[in-house]
């Protein structure tokens, strides 16, 4: 199913763990992904190596925001997949 048909369908969704947390970061409200298989962004996340901001372990970096508390920790990390898969689907689009 395409990403953007999901609407917050939970339960019907094999890529929830890319999401954050409720009435934070929703993958299937991400206007980058309506047209994007889950299977596909699932395959591609994956291969991520990302890590959370360093803000998410308590340092005041100048680049960031600092996280409040594990919401805004799980929202950041789910953003930075996305964000990955962004640039991978568009190196993708481009060869």
């Amino acid at each position: 199913m395409k990403i953007g048909d999901l609407e917050m369908h939970c339960g019907n969704c094999n890529v929830v763990e890319f999401c954050g947390n409720p009435y934070g970061y929703c993958l299937c409200y991400d206007t980058r992904f309506a047209d994007v298989e889950e299977d596909t962004y699932r395959r591609i996340a994956e291969g991520c190596k990302s890590t959370p901001h360093a803000a998410c372990y308590g340092c005041e970096a100048a680049d960031c925001e600092c996280c409040d508390d594990d919401d805004d920790r799980l929202d950041n990390m789910c953003e930075q997949f996305a964000d990955y898969v962004a640039e991978q689907l568009e190196l993708l689009k481009n060869d």
